[in-house]
C-alpha cells in the first residue's frame, strides 16, 4: 500500500512554525544591534483592481465610492495577535500599520488621486506605496525615529 501525498494541512502547525521562525529572526536582528521593523499587511479587496479598471474598459465615469471596501477583521486577527505577542516580547520592535492610511474610518480605497492602488490582486503599486508612506508620515510620528 503506497502512501498518498497529503493534500490538506492543518493551520495550527503552520502558524506555530511562522511564530517560531519570526521569533528566531527577531532575536537575530536584535542581537546584531539593529531595530526590527514589521509592516503589517495591506487590506486586499475582492476585485478592487478590476473595479477600478471597469470604468476605463466601459469608457464611463469613475465613481471611487463604488470600489471602496471594508476591512476584514477576522482575516487579520491572527497576524495582529502574533505581532502583539512579539511586541510584548521585544519592546524595541517597530510595527507599522499601513491600513491606518489605506482604510481611514474602516473603508479602504481602490485608488489614490485617480491612480489604482493595486498592481494585481495581491500587490499595491509603487505609487500607492509611496503615497501611503507620505500620508502616514503626515498624520503619524515617524516610527523609525525614537
Amino acid at each position: 500500500m503506497s502512501r498518498k501525498p497529503r493534500l490538506y494541512y492543518s493551520e495550527e502547525p503552520v502558524k506555530k512554525h511562522i511564530e517560531k521562525s519570526l521569533d528566531h529572526a527577531l532575536r537575530i536582528i536584535i542581537a546584531s544591534g539593529s531595530i526590527p521593523v514589521l509592516i503589517k499587511s495591506i487590506q486586499l479587496g475582492v476585485n478592487s483592481r478590476d473595479c477600478f479598471f471597469d470604468h476605463i474598459k466601459r469608457r464611463g465615469k469613475y465613481n471611487p465610492e463604488l470600489c471602496e471596501f471594508s476591512i476584514s477583521l477576522k482575516e487579520q486577527q491572527w497576524q495582529n495577535d502574533l505581532f502583539l505577542r512579539m511586541k510584548n516580547k521585544y519592546a524595541q520592535l517597530v510595527i507599522i500599520e499601513p491600513k491606518k492610511v489605506q482604510c481611514p474610518r474602516g473603508r479602504c480605497t481602490a485608488d489614490i488621486n485617480g491612480v489604482p492602488v493595486f498592481r494585481d490582486t495581491e500587490h499595491i503599486t509603487d505609487y500607492a506605496s509611496y503615497q501611503f508612506a507620505r500620508i502616514y508620515l503626515q498624520h503619524y510620528q515617524n516610527p523609525l525615529k525614537g
